[in-house]
């Protein structure tokens, strides 16, 4: 269950810089608005960091996100305009792949924040196969959204429209949920043949 704690830090780490954007995006200052979630995203994931000496992962998403809308903001005003949701998927997937190559996987953190630490045996946690198995995770979701990526924009120009509108459609929620349970069915199976997890 999302305790008092999950909640701040959800608050914290996702709510004000969305807040921050939302509100200013309403009133017509939508680059300036990302400028200033930014900067709070930032604030708040170093402060996360120095407090916990780990990654927040709901700060970590939130600043991965506010970056892959200050491109796609900045890409709509040049030559990249109406291939949005290409664009966000590139953006995302190569995100993505930065944070596992960097060994810093942002499903790690978001696990730990809603499910706590406490919920992986220490055993787990002190095993290099535990950042192994989010970081695989990590690549798997990067390799999506690149995948996803390329295919959108190779749609753009050379697919009738009721055709393109079936292929967002399939890659949206659909695919989503189908990746989050096959993200959680591999961990626990990746644990498992370590002899780290029991079933």
């Amino acid at each position: 269950m999302v305790g008092k704690a999950q909640l701040v830090r959800m608050l914290t780490g996702l709510g004000i810089p969305f807040g921050v954007y939302g509100i200013m995006s309403g009133i017509g200052f939508p680059f300036e608005g990302l400028m200033w979630a930014t900067a709070v995203c930032f604030c708040i994931l170093g402060w996360r960091v120095v407090a916990d000496n780990r990654l927040d992962g709901f700060s970590g998403v939130a600043s991965l996100l506010v970056l892959v809308e200050f491109a796609a903001l900045f890409s709509e005003r040049h030559e990249l305009t109406g291939k949005t949701p290409a664009l966000y998927a590139l953006l995302l997937g190569a995100g993505l792949l930065v944070f596992a190559l960097l060994r810093i996987p942002l499903f790690q953190g978001l696990a730990e924040d809603l499910l706590q630490e406490s919920f992986f045996p220490e055993r787990l946690r002190q095993s290099p196969y535990y950042n192994r198995g989010w970081r695989l995770v990590n690549l798997g979701w990067a390799f999506l959204f690149l995948l996803k990526g390329a295919i959108l924009f190779s749609s753009y120009g050379t697919m009738p429209d009721n055709s393109l509108a079936g292929v967002h459609l399939i890659m949206g929620w659909p695919l989503f949920v189908f990746m989050m349970i096959l993200s959680i069915w591999f961990i626990r199976i990746y644990w498992n043949r370590k002899a780290l997890w029991a079933s």
